[in-house]
């Protein structure tokens, strides 16, 4: 086993926010070494109000890479704690493309508000998921070995969660919190807000 994406180079997966929330669709296409097209499409759900979704990193097996994908969902009610649902993707090469299948994993429930007017934040270092909403003080770190939860109280509601390629974390909820690869170093706190960025997305403005 070794972490290579190799396998789905060519391919790329589309998704879009459905029926407000209730649904996730998913669209993949591209090309393998013998084929192009597109190749899975479906839909994820139900969900109360889906408002996150985040790629794990890929494991390779022959012919078949698998991942965990994690989806946030913020509830339609600030009564009801937000659910983590992580799905295992399998995408198996054949000479026809790429098959593509979703199971759901393990559906976590995580003890912060969310609601429907709620600002989901969700992004990833290379050990842990960090996690919160704009309804909650409230920031969770998740270990994506085990799925266990530390919550950390900040100043403010958590306004944005952002990461760049090598893992750094940064949290803007009234202030900065930045936080190492690991998840565990916290590097600097205070000012803001300030946000990371990669080399695919853009940071914009509103």
């Amino acid at each position: 086993m070794a972490h290579d994406a190799a396998l789905d180079s060519g391919i790329f997966t589309a998704w879009s926010f459905d029926n407000n929330g209730a649904s996730l669709s998913y669209l993949a296409c591209g090309s393998t070494k013998k084929s192009q097209g597109c190749y899975a499409s479906g839909t994820l759900s139900p969900f109360e109000h889906a408002c996150a979704i985040l790629d794990g990193p890929a494991i390779r097996q022959g012919h078949v890479l698998t991942r965990d994908m994690y989806i946030l969902d913020r509830r339609t009610s600030k009564k009801n704690p937000i659910l983590l649902d992580v799905y295992t993707r399998t995408d198996t090469f054949k000479q026809e493309g790429d098959f593509v299948a979703f199971t759901l994993k393990q559906q976590i429930t995580l003890n912060i508000p969310g609601g429907g007017n709620a600002h989901c934040a969700m992004a990833a270092g290379n050990a842990y998921l960090f996690v919160g909403t704009s309804a909650s003080q409230a920031l969770l770190k998740i270990d994506r070995s085990n799925f266990s939860t530390v919550e950390i109280d900040e100043t403010d509601p958590v306004a944005s969660i952002t990461a760049d390629d090598r893992g750094f974390v940064a949290v803007y909820a009234g202030g900065i919190d930045a936080y190492g690869p690991d998840g565990q170093s916290l590097l600097e706190g205070g000012g803001g807000p300030v946000a990371l960025i990669n080399t695919r997305n853009a940071l914009t403005s509103k």
